[in-house]
């Protein structure tokens, strides 16, 4: 009596043809995953940066900004010292390029008081990766505080 060991050729075939039709179903969810992912990352980035903003500016008792990179919300922020970023930089985040943000800001750039409040009114920007992805909403009042909202 042979005994083999080892799989037959039908069996690696078999298996092979199954793992491709499971990657072929799974890899354009996953695309989607990241999307939203890369979407709600960035919305917390300038969630985070426009909370450093605010602290900062109490913390040292004089005004801090953010400001748009390049005038352009879509690719990132920087947080300054002074109204027009061009003094100490706090942190700097680029956004990616597949990114849009859409914003109804007064300016490119949003000023924290020492009081924690902003200067002007308050506004939105709108982070959308693609059309299979939720947009998220961050909205800041003119009294310095800020949230996120996932639109479906």
């Amino acid at each position: 009596m042979n005994s083999y060991r080892g799989f037959t050729l039908i069996e690696l075939l078999m298996t092979v043809s199954v793992m491709a039709i499971i990657a072929t179903w799974a890899v354009p969810s996953f695309q989607t995953v990241m999307e939203s992912n890369r979407v709600s990352t960035s919305a917390n980035s300038l969630l985070s940066g426009l909370q450093l903003a605010r602290s900062e500016a109490s913390r040292r008792g004089g005004v801090v900004s953010v400001c748009a990179l390049d005038d352009d919300w879509s690719q990132g922020f920087a947080v300054a010292a002074d109204p027009d970023c061009s003094g100490e930089t706090f942190k700097v985040v680029h956004f990616s390029r597949q990114l849009h943000v859409a914003d109804n800001c007064e300016a490119l750039s949003v000023t924290y008081w020492p009081d924690g409040t902003i200067d002007g009114a308050g506004c939105e920007f709108t982070f959308n990766g693609g059309s299979q992805t939720p947009e998220r909403t961050l909205t800041l009042w003119p009294a310095g505080h800020a949230q996120i909202e996932i639109d479906s």
